[in-house]
């Protein structure tokens, strides 16, 4: 949450902020993820910030992860429109269409 506030404010250094905490919230969730936490919101939370901090390699890591696992046990549902809105605040051009295929993939397996 704080990334997207940070990002929507858009003060001189959020962008970098909000990146710096998108990085750590992937770190934290893949620690916490081979940790066997158990938490529901930990891969959604993964997703989000794979997304929101242009991780590329990370997305479509996690894009076939999510086809894989399944979407329910990612709360797609959930998670999809707060995927597609970090697509569309992607400033870079090459990153966001990267990012918007991976979106892609993802959204046809939403019910």
């Amino acid at each position: 949450m704080l990334p997207q506030l940070l990002r929507a404010r858009g003060r001189r250094g959020d962008e970098q902020r909000a990146a710096i905490i998108d990085h750590f919230v992937v770190a934290a969730c893949e620690r916490a993820h081979k940790r066997g936490e158990r938490d529901p919101w930990l891969r959604p939370t993964l997703l989000g910030a794979a997304f929101r901090g242009g991780d590329l390699d990370k997305a479509q890591e996690l894009a076939e992860r999510v086809a894989l696992e399944g979407a329910t046990r990612w709360h797609l549902v959930s998670t999809i429109k707060d995927l597609a809105d970090a697509v569309t605040k992607t400033k870079d051009d090459e990153a966001r269409e990267v990012l918007q295929a991976v979106y892609d993939e993802l959204a046809v397996l939403v019910p």
